[in-house]
């Protein structure tokens, strides 16, 4: 309750006495991104100070924009663009005016999931948005983990950051799944230390006209594709999809909870055991793959197994065991 106090305080931009004070300094870090397009249209995102003078934003905020602005409560600042990755939605923008704390970095590969975080962006006007949530998943790519979080963020905080409970940056937040508030994801810090790099050597990126996570991008990564075909229930592409996936990557969980999760649907509970023990088998702290192998456990007709596996969800994230115990006594689907 006093944490959650604490955001609420934050939220409304007071100057909280209760709070982590790096948390207090974090939040002072994201600031309102305010863009004109060139067809007249306004855009509204976030940024977050990554060095004195610079932010880095989402690129499908500012692209094609004629007009950057880093907007406050006192006024605003022009933004000039910077390096851009529009194929990882990062671009950085100059504000040498800008004053005021930078975000400290954490890379993801040391992060867990189930890891506790907070979302900051902006949503309409000048409404601070700061969430709670979890890592709910960590996909590899491109040198990062993509980060899948609980932590819901409005429209509008695209560009802001995903941080630890002690305020270092871990992510940047950038884009939603429509089928539920699970599917949040932000890009990890790995990308926004490349693009500072390449800023400084004044180098430029390939062209891309879309980012990896829109629906025209070329090659979208399999983690993305497991998800819309999940959220539409189409059981049988997503087993195909998850076969390839265990191929290419046999040693990432994901791949493995990917495939588990198809043959609970499509009630084949033996072959999602192995496929879900291997998922744990690969990832001990991995609260999903632990949920969905109890599933597969009931199924099949383990109790002792399936209490086991109830046990060890328990000790990794108490609201998601209670959720199983609600299912198994109405009828796990």
């Amino acid at each position: 309750m006093r944490r959650k106090a604490c955001l609420v305080v934050l939220a409304a931009l007071l100057t909280p006495t209760v709070c982590d004070a790096e948390l207090r300094e974090a939040v002072r870090t994201v600031y309102k991104v305010g863009a004109v397009r060139a067809n007249g249209a306004p855009a509204m995102g976030s940024a977050v100070v990554i060095a004195p003078g610079k932010l880095v934003t989402s690129c499908h905020t500012t692209r094609e924009a004629l007009r950057i602005s880093i907007l406050h409560r006192q006024g605003e600042l022009t933004a000039r663009p910077g390096a851009g990755d529009m194929r990882h939605d990062l671009c950085l923008l100059s504000v040498p005016e800008l004053r005021g704390p930078v975000a400290e970095r954490l890379g993801s590969s040391g992060l867990q999931i189930g890891q506790a975080v907070v979302a900051v962006g902006f949503a309409e006007g000048f409404v601070r948005s700061i969430e709670e949530g979890h890592i709910t998943a960590l996909y590899r790519m491109d040198g990062g983990n993509v980060l899948r979080t609980s932590a819901v963020f409005p429209h509008g905080a695209s560009g802001g950051g995903l941080f630890t409970e002690t305020g270092l940056l871990i992510g940047i937040l950038t884009f939603r799944g429509t089928a539920g508030e699970e599917l949040n994801y932000a890009v990890p810090t790995e990308w926004v230390e490349r693009l500072l790099e390449q800023d400084a050597a004044a180098a430029t990126s390939p062209a891309e006209h879309a980012s990896f996570w829109e629906d025209d991008a070329p090659g979208q990564p399999l983690f993305l594709q497991a998800a819309w075909l999940e959220s539409a229930q189409a059981w049988t592409q997503l087993e195909a999809l998850a076969l390839d996936w265990t191929l290419e990557a046999p040693d990432d969980a994901e791949s493995w909870l990917t495939l588990g999760r198809a043959k609970v649907a499509l009630g084949a509970p033996k072959e999602a055991v192995l496929a879900l023990r291997n998922a744990v088998a690969r990832n001990e702290r991995h609260v999903r793959a632990w949920y969905w192998l109890a599933v597969a456990y009931h199924h099949v007709g383990f109790p002792g197994e399936f209490v086991y596996a109830s046990r060890r969800l328990e000790d990794l994230d108490r609201q998601q065991a209670a959720e199983l115990s609600r299912w198994t006594k109405r009828g796990i689907p």
